[in-house]
């Protein structure tokens, strides 16, 4: 019998404090049985992942530590901050009335885009882009996802139903990238913080495509658009007209969708990807409405109805659940 193992893995956090999901985890787990309820027979495990901040007293993990820098830096920078020490070397707009703006509004909503979803959130993907930040977030990440497998390497078959959010879906994508693309040695056997973890990622490699199976993959609000062009080999494919393969990461060509990907138009930092994959029958893209402001737009995609619903069903398709109309 196949074991199925759900895989949660959160994206950028834009708030100041961000707090644990397991709330928010647990909360779009209980609405995925409510839309099928057939999946807690299948689902053997949920592993919920945590990264990019402090959780507890102390910073184990320098990704813990990414949340406390990124307040500090906006902490010293705030505008009304900067704007309540002008001196000679601080020079705010000068003139009687200072810096107008015309358009009503217009500067309270670049306020939140710049001191929440880029100073917070934005930055965490500026992190993972970097050579430190990447090692620090695999480690987070990969060490989690491995440690949820470690009870089930000697079951036969083990299928991951991946779901991630934001920066999220770019991290699993190379998590699952690594174990069936089959691109030479991962670069995270070279990364991994533990001896046990590198050891557990080589196993589960091996296993790619024979033990271990891609259930489905769910991208919410996914960047991977931006994060196509970190490689040069793939600058180079996508500059030459060509497009990414999603059996690279597992997907298996047999008509049905395995890959969901949702988005919406209203999300400054979430992309519609489908098109990059070329014209898979078996990723399907689904445009969502899941807030209306810049910040709603981006976070709110774990409690929309159509995106559960959606979810919900595909799992439990690849599940082989009984489904739920």
């Amino acid at each position: 019998m196949a074991t199925h193992i759900l895989i949660l893995i959160h994206g950028i956090t834009p708030e100041a404090a961000p707090a644990s999901h397991s709330g928010l985890y647990d909360k779009f787990w209980r609405a995925l049985q409510e839309a099928q309820p057939a999946l807690p027979a299948v689902i053997r495990h949920v592993a919920g992942v945590e990264w990019g901040n402090r959780l507890g007293p102390g910073a184990t993990r320098p990704d813990e530590r990414l949340s406390d820098a990124e307040r500090r830096a906006s902490e010293l920078e705030r505008t009304e901050r900067v704007h309540a020490r002008p001196g000679p070397n601080n020079v705010v707009h000068p003139g009687p009335f200072g810096d107008w703006n015309l358009i009503p509004g217009l500067r309270k909503l670049t306020h939140i885009l710049r001191e929440q979803l880029v100073q917070f959130g934005l930055a965490d993907a500026v992190y993972y882009a970097s050579q430190d930040g990447e090692i620090a977030v695999r480690n987070a990440v990969y060490g989690q996802v491995l440690r949820a497998l470690r009870p089930h390497r000697k079951d036969d078959q083990v299928h991951l139903h991946v779901v991630g959010h934001s920066l999220g879906v770019t991290v699993a994508h190379d998590f699952l990238y690594g174990l069936f693309g089959k691109p030479g040695e991962p670069d995270f056997l070279g990364q991994a913080a533990s001896q046990e973890d590198r050891d557990d990622y080589a196993l589960w490699r091996d296993r790619a495509g024979s033990r271990l199976h891609l259930g489905s993959f769910t991208s919410m609000a996914s960047q991977l658009p931006l994060f196509a062009l970190r490689k040069q080999s793939l600058v180079d494919r996508l500059a030459a007209g060509g497009v990414l393969n999603a059996q690279d990461i597992g997907v298996v060509i047999d008509g049905q969708t395995q890959w969901l990907i949702v988005y919406d138009v209203d999300d400054p930092l979430g992309f519609a990807t489908r098109e990059l994959y070329g014209n898979a029958n078996e990723v399907r893209q689904v445009q969502v409405d899941v807030g209306d402001t810049p910040l709603n737009a981006h976070l709110d995609y774990w409690t929309d109805a159509v995106v559960i619903r959606e979810t919900a069903r595909l799992i439990a398709t690849r599940a082989g659940a009984a489904i739920a109309e």
